[in-house]
């Protein structure tokens, strides 16, 4: 049985969750249909104030282009702002010992073994929904909007790497046609 010892903070949370929800191919559809609306609306709305300052077609269409993109750029990194700084606060209006702090994760040919200083699971690798392995951590979803979180660095004890390739295989074996995703 591999084991692995860490400590999962706040800002492994936010992570972990500003990561669910870049990958998400529900939010990330809908993410598209936002924008798209946002940029044509922005886009008019410059194409509207073109027309107020010129006649000239290439002046009317710069401006539309300018004032979409001088909008659109600014908001998308003001909403993963407000997404990390909302994720941020709710997760500091408790001490959130069921979330956060030190895990131990313990795997084997049935499942994996998730413990923390208040409670203890059992997950069957058959009940594991995606397996996804990404620079810093691998994401072990339960459902759509939950997984167990695995840092590849900073861990007490174990070797992380050993450990997610071990649970990668014994994830595979119990999903015929399954694939891990690995995002770079």
């Amino acid at each position: 049985m591999d084991s692995l010892k860490f400590q999962l903070t706040i800002d492994d949370y936010v992570r972990a969750n500003r990561f669910l929800l870049a990958h998400s191919p529900s939010i990330r559809s809908r993410r598209r249909k936002v924008i798209l609306f946002a940029c044509l609306i922005y886009l008019c709305t410059g194409l509207w104030l073109g027309s107020r300052l010129s006649a000239d077609p290439i002046t009317i269409m710069a401006v539309g282009a300018i004032f979409m993109l001088g909008t659109m750029i600014p908001l998308w990194y003001l909403r993963e702002w407000i997404t990390a700084r909302s994720i941020r606060k709710l997760m500091e209006e408790s001490n959130n010992r069921g979330a956060l702090g030190e895990r131990e994760l313990q795997i084997d040919a049935e499942g994996i073994s998730v413990r923390s200083s208040v409670s203890n699971s059992r997950i069957l690798w058959s009940g594991i929904e995606r397996f996804i392995e990404e620079r810093a951590f691998a994401f072990i979803y339960i459902s759509s909007i939950q997984a167990v979180t695995i840092p590849k660095q900073e861990v007490f004890s174990g070797k992380p790497q050993e450990f997610i390739k071990q649970a990668k295989q014994y994830w595979l074996a119990a999903n015929p046609g399954k694939t891990v995703e690995i995002v770079r």
